[in-house]
């Protein structure tokens, strides 16, 4: 008798982790958990599992004091992880202004002052296109493509000659 009455006590308690619906705290942290966001972001993310403003207010905030999240640390981890998947600095840019980031704290981040964007150019081109430019055709493909990586005239003019 007994160990029937241990075994539904232990199913009971199973049924209550499954069934229970985590708190703002827990849902914020667990998303923080698996990779940076932006204030924006989380917000975003907390209003779209219908949690109250008051709530998301109020947990953001605590996570922010708490050291959970953090702007520039967001900014630093977005700007290496774009820079390495081959994009530029006006698509970089553009990104994180949508996901709420200051022109301001996104120009005194350290690896945006530091990347080497004609070097970026230059790998792209290499692992995109093996043959140098024979026509303009070519030349103009090349430029659009890195256009619409978020790359200047300016910087794409002097990689190209």
């Amino acid at each position: 008798m007994y160990y029937q009455f241990a075994r539904q006590k232990k199913k009971l308690r199973r049924l209550k982790k499954v069934t229970s619906v985590p708190s703002v705290k827990e849902k914020a942290i667990a998303l923080l958990a698996r990779r940076e966001h932006s204030q924006l972001e989380l917000r975003k993310k907390l209003q779209l599992r219908g949690f109250a403003e008051n709530e998301i207010q109020s947990t953001l905030e605590w996570v922010k004091n708490k050291g959970y999240q953090d702007e520039a640390r967001f900014c630093d981890s977005y700007i290496r992880q774009r820079i390495s998947a081959g994009f530029g600095p006006v698509r970089i840019q553009k990104e994180l202004v949508e996901r709420g980031v200051s022109k301001h704290l996104l120009e005194a981040s350290e690896p945006w002052q530091s990347a080497d964007w004609q070097g970026q150019i230059e790998r792209l081109v290499q692992r995109r296109f093996d043959t140098p430019c024979q026509s303009r055709h070519e030349y103009q493909k090349r430029a659009r493509f890195l256009m619409g990586r978020g790359f200047t005239i300016d910087q794409i003019i002097q990689v190209l000659k």
